[in-house]
């Protein structure tokens, strides 16, 4: 199993036990560095339009878990876990190219 997908399966399963399979649409992770120049992943769990807001208490359980289950992998990047929903307006620094011109791999 390559990096990514050791990486994309362990947030899944976080997501799915956490939230429920029938939640999500899907995981995007964009491999990149963060404000401080620091090798990160940012992860967008798409939710799907039913499920209503998820609460502060389940986005700080996912949070954890998530960072939780990448270290048992050994990755040690910092996951920057956002939840994106269908009517969601994006910001306009949200409106970035899918590869960044810092990444050398795609992770989405």
């Amino acid at each position: 199993m390559s990096e990514v997908a050791a990486i994309r399966t362990a947030i899944e399963g976080v997501a799915s036990r956490n939230l429920g399979k029938e939640s999500f649409e899907r995981v995007s992770i964009r491999e990149d560095v963060d404000h401080a120049g620091d090798d990160a992943l940012f992860v967008d769990i798409a939710m799907k339009p039913a499920n209503g807001r998820l609460s502060s208490e389940d986005s700080v359980k996912m949070r954890v878990e998530v960072s939780n289950a990448l270290l048992s992998i050994g990755e040690t990047r910092f996951p920057y876990l956002t939840f994106s929903y269908p009517d969601d307006i994006p910001a306009v620094d949200d409106l970035r190219e899918t590869e960044s011109k810092y990444s050398t791999r795609r992770a989405s």
